[in-house]
């Protein structure tokens, strides 16, 4: 093991390294997801493909990244987003330059469905998210809480 990087063992296995000082997640601990953009003004199409030149309300395509999810909310104390905010999990991001906001919706355990347009169909989502992110110097934490279906 690099003498800069230092794990703490868990089980046989190393939850988290620190290199140069900063704390990442190992690349086990990565999950796929899809996040999409609230976007208010989405291109429309005819029947034929043809654009309409109208604006609709929408979502941007899904952009699908590697992230750590948490299994679930717990019953601590912590409340790092407030109390009055409900939420089922907490997503960790060490991408400065992600651009997921309040607005935002989250596919983590199912993928993306598109309308025959083109475009995502916001009802696919599992995730929205709950509050505004929390930055920090080296992490974005986003609370994530299920979409009632």
């Amino acid at each position: 093991m690099d003498s800069r990087a230092k794990g703490l063992r868990h089980g046989g296995s190393v939850r988290w390294v620190r290199v140069g000082g900063i704390m990442r997640e190992t690349k086990k601990n990565l999950r796929t997801i899809w996040y999409a953009l609230y976007n208010d003004s989405i291109a429309t199409y005819d029947e034929d493909g043809n654009p309409t030149f109208e604006d609709a309300h929408g979502y941007d395509t899904p952009v699908q990244i590697k992230a750590n999810v948490s299994a679930g909310k717990s019953n601590l104390t912590e409340e790092p987003f407030g109390a009055e905010v409900q939420y089922d999990r907490v997503i960790l991001l060490y991408d400065m330059d992600c651009p997921i906001d309040e607005h935002s919706l989250i596919w983590f355990k199912n993928e993306p469905k598109y309308f025959e347009n083109g475009n995502v169909d916001p009802d696919s989502a599992d995730y929205e998210v709950a509050s505004a992110p929390m930055d920090s110097l080296n992490v974005i934490r986003i609370a994530i809480r299920h979409r009632v279906k």
